[in-house]
């Protein structure tokens, strides 16, 4: 099957949701059914995750979908 490689290295965060401490931002990636979930980063607004993953290419006309949460709240 053909796959596609993603990296995602870092994000730029306009808003901070967390009141008192500081954002343990994490993403998950989608494409189809298939999903990935990096680490929290400690990083805050600026974090950086340097995480690579595969994905198979069952259908051409899939979306990659990038949403970044904290907490259980989406932040972007």
């Amino acid at each position: 099957k053909p796959t596609i490689n993603v990296t995602i290295d870092r994000a730029d965060l306009k808003r901070d949701v967390s009141l008192y401490t500081k954002m343990n931002p994490y993403f998950i990636a989608t494409l189809g059914e298939q999903t990935y979930k990096s680490k929290e980063n400690i990083n805050g607004q600026s974090p950086i995750w340097e995480e690579s993953f595969t994905f198979y290419l069952d259908n051409i006309n899939n979306t990659l979908l990038i949403n970044i949460y904290h907490q259980q709240q989406i932040v972007h």
